[in-house]
């Protein structure tokens, strides 16, 4: 599983990738997992974008994605 943040353009993830990671999906994983999985990876993206630039690009709120701009 691989999980990116771009910078914002008109579209959707078309900007420049500014960080990214990946992390390990097992075969026994059911799919609770794998969701976890990827909420963890991107907190840990945009942990590493709020302590390189100071501010908070973006965060999560339910299942949209606020940005700040």
């Amino acid at each position: 599983m691989r999980a990116a943040s771009h910078f914002i353009t008109e579209d959707l993830e078309g900007g420049p990738i500014i960080e990214q990671d990946r992390t390990r999906v097992l075969h026994r994983d059911q799919v609770a997992d794998s969701a976890q999985k990827g909420r963890d990876l991107q907190r840990i993206i945009r942990s590493r974008l709020y302590l390189g630039t100071g501010t908070i690009v973006s965060f999560v709120y339910g299942n949209k994605t606020v940005v700040f701009n």
